[in-house]
Order: structure tokens, then C-alpha cells, then sequence
């Protein structure tokens, strides 16, 4: 075979190698690529959105609560899925509702039976002086008990060391003897 055949071979060969490698790379670059969804069409800002506006929502929920009233209000951004369940979960939800529903009832009416009492500000000193008077004064060494606790907590570790001491020396004493009959 002539010099020109090899030449005209390799050429062809080379040919060949550079389109399988373009489809080679164009395949690579694709598999890179995440595929596209729906939502890739979307602006990120109109995605986001919903859930956005439930966090602010809460946020400003939580801002306004009253600590220990149970007002009802949703102070968690919640999932934006829908839950499964039937009569049992919707049966449920029903009595925890109702359950609530009496609560608040219950706090409204004694609100009304039992309107609170407004004291000056002279006559809660007063009562405050008072309240604070009747407390007995503190007598006897403090700290007592702790220092009992600590004394019996050290005597008690004493106690473990010095049997973990024991067993170190019982063992010692059992590996010199097996070392002397060898």
C-alpha cells in the first residue's frame, strides 16, 4: 500500500474522530444541564411568592401576640402541601377546633364574672410592702444541704477509687503469679 492511502486513511479517520467528538461534547454539555421544568419558565420572584407572603404574614402575627392567650392566629409559615386524610383526620380537626372554641369561651366568661381590680399606685405599694413583710426572715448558715451533697458525693467517689484501686493491685498480683509458674 502507498504512502498517499495511509495519508488519505488517516484524513478520513480523522474526519470521523472530530464529529464523533463534537457529539460526544454536545452530549456531555446536555447532561449537565439540570432538566427544565414548568417552573423554570417562571420568574423565581412568582414561585416563591406564596410562601413569601405566609412568612410575612406570621411574622407580623407573632408580632401582635398577647403571651398567654390562645388567639388563634397562624404563627408558623406552613407547608404549601396539601395533607391527606379522611372523616377520622377531619373528625379530629373538628373536636380540636371545638376544644379551643370552649376554651376561649370558658376565659370570656369569667372575664365577664370577675372584672379586674385596679389598685392605685400608692395602695399596690402598700400591699407589696406588706406581702413582703409577712415573709419570715432567713435564719441559720446557708448553703447546708449543698455541702452535705458535696460531702457525700466525695465519700462515695472515695469509695469507688479506692475499689477500682483494689482490682488494679488483685490483677497485678494474678499476672505476676502466672509470670512466676511459667
Amino acid at each position: 500500500i502507498s504512502r498517499q492511502s495511509f495519508a488519505t486513511n488517516r484524513k478520513t479517520l480523522d474526519a470521523k474522530n472530530v464529529k464523533r467528538l463534537k457529539i460526544q461534547a454536545k452530549k456531555k454539555k446536555n447532561l449537565s444541564k439540570p432538566a427544565k421544568s414548568p417552573e423554570d419558565d417562571l420568574p423565581k420572584e412568582d414561585v416563591d411568592q406564596p410562601f413569601l407572603q405566609q412568612q410575612e404574614w406570621a411574622k407580623f402575627q407573632q408580632s401582635i401576640s398577647v403571651d398567654g392567650f390562645q388567639t388563634g392566629q397562624i404563627t408558623t409559615a406552613a407547608v404549601l402541601k396539601k395533607g391527606r386524610g379522611g372523616k377520622q383526620a377531619r373528625l379530629r380537626k373538628e373536636k380540636e377546633l371545638a376544644r379551643l372554641q370552649q376554651q376561649q369561651d370558658v376565659t370570656l366568661n369569667t372575664d365577664e364574672k370577675f372584672p379586674a381590680i385596679r389598685y392605685s399606685q400608692e395602695e399596690t405599694e402598700r400591699l407589696l410592702e406588706q406581702a413582703y413583710g409577712a415573709l419570715p426572715e432567713r435564719a441559720g448558715k446557708r448553703g447546708t444541704r449543698n455541702l452535705q451533697r458535696q460531702e457525700n458525693r466525695w465519700q462515695l467517689v472515695r469509695e469507688i477509687r479506692s475499689k477500682y484501686k483494689a482490682q488494679i493491685q488483685a490483677a497485678h498480683e494474678r499476672r505476676m503469679e502466672k509470670r512466676h509458674w511459667k
